[in-house]
């Protein structure tokens, strides 16, 4: 499950609703200009780039426009799959609690962050400061389904960025290359207009690949 709470209620009140076993076993992200991760348990992170821009934070501070803010985080938030994934996803997918904290002045965009997290990949998030004030959560939504296929979309989207990034350079396409199968390499000669009979030899289409796509910088 993913919770978020501001690091003052979860000071006077975790205690109350977790036992000593429970949190120590709970994964902390913090995501706060005014806090630090200075503790050296492997549990405790700092996930600042789940943190508004600076813009956007000016934003709200001048105009205290909720709407505007949240549309700006959701763009900043757009950028920042990988750490996304690593800080919030991935824990959720292999069934890790994740408390994600910040200050009680910081919590309005904590709270923005968990509806693009239940947004976008359909994962549910607790808030714990409403469970502390008024004795309730929301309704918990929970679809499997949606929820995996979220994530397998996410996975792609990252799997794809590492492909991008790792073809802008000849040791970086060579590495691609010995990954792939040979359909896959047909399929890259074949997108990039090198014209191959699907019967060649392994070899040949090795060659083509490196003639025509890994070493196509030097």
């Amino acid at each position: 499950m993913i919770y978020i709470v501001s690091h003052e209620k979860f000071l006077m009140h975790m205690i109350d609703y977790f036992t000593r076993d429970e949190l120590s076993y709970l994964e902390y992200r913090i995501i706060s200009a005014g806090m630090i991760a200075g503790n050296n348990l492997l549990s405790v992170a700092s996930a600042n780039a789940l943190f508004p821009s600076f813009e956007n934070q000016n934003i709200w501070i001048d105009t205290q426009n909720l709407d505007a803010l949240k549309k700006g985080f959701y763009e900043d938030l757009d950028l920042e799959y990988n750490t996304l994934y690593h800080s919030i996803v991935e824990p959720f997918s292999e069934h890790l609690d994740v408390v994600l904290l910040t200050t009680d002045q910081e919590y309005v965009y904590l709270k923005i962050l968990a509806e693009y997290v239940r947004e976008r990949f359909k994962i549910p998030v607790i808030d714990l400061n409403r469970l502390f004030d008024k004795g309730e959560v929301d309704p918990i939504k929970w679809n499997p389904k949606r929820i995996r296929d979220s994530i397998l979309k996410l996975q792609r989207k990252i799997k794809e960025a590492s492909d991008d990034s790792m073809a802008s350079t000849a040791s970086g396409r060579l590495n691609l290359l010995d990954h792939m199968n040979r359909k896959e390499r047909i399929k890259k000669l074949i997108q990039i207009g090198v014209d191959v009979d699907a019967h060649e030899s392994d070899e040949v289409i090795q060659e083509l690949l490196m003639e025509a796509w890994v070493k196509d910088d030097e």
